[in-house]
């Protein structure tokens, strides 16, 4: 099988999950893997939590990420709509670059947080005040 074709599977799998949307099966695993690197994900959660950020900001909020590293990730949120860069009129080079996260990254960390949530609750007794380990 050459590299364009797609197993049936793979067919059957975006047709039932992607085939009624605009996304495809291909643009979501892409997507996947943008923010599996914890660097990564650790840039993407940085730009949720300030919802709107200067390109100098983000580079000090995440200070110790390599530019061989940060550069790469703020390209590929970019390319894969988790952020979206914003004109600034203020201020110097890195000044002008401002992003922020776009609802289709925020979805993303929302989910990441709410399976955390969920997680924790399904390991501690919660029908309590205190608190009672319950897992493993």
């Amino acid at each position: 099988m050459s590299e364009t074709e797609k197993p049936q599977l793979v067919d059957q799998v975006d047709e039932a999950l992607f085939g009624s949307v605009i996304d495809s099966i291909d643009s979501f695993t892409r997507r996947l893997a943008t923010i599996s690197d914890p660097t990564r994900l650790g840039i993407l959660y940085t730009v949720y939590e300030y919802d709107e950020i200067t390109h100098r900001e983000l580079k000090q909020q995440t200070d110790g990420v390599e530019p061989d590293d940060f550069e790469p990730a703020i390209d590929a949120f970019l390319n894969e709509n988790l952020i979206a860069k914003i004109p600034s009129t203020r201020g110097t080079a890195d000044d002008l670059r401002y992003y922020r996260i776009t609802g289709l990254g925020r979805d993303i960390i929302e989910y990441i947080i709410s399976v955390q949530d969920e997680s924790v609750n399904e390991h501690y007794n919660t029908k309590t005040d205190e608190k009672v380990w319950t897992g493993d």
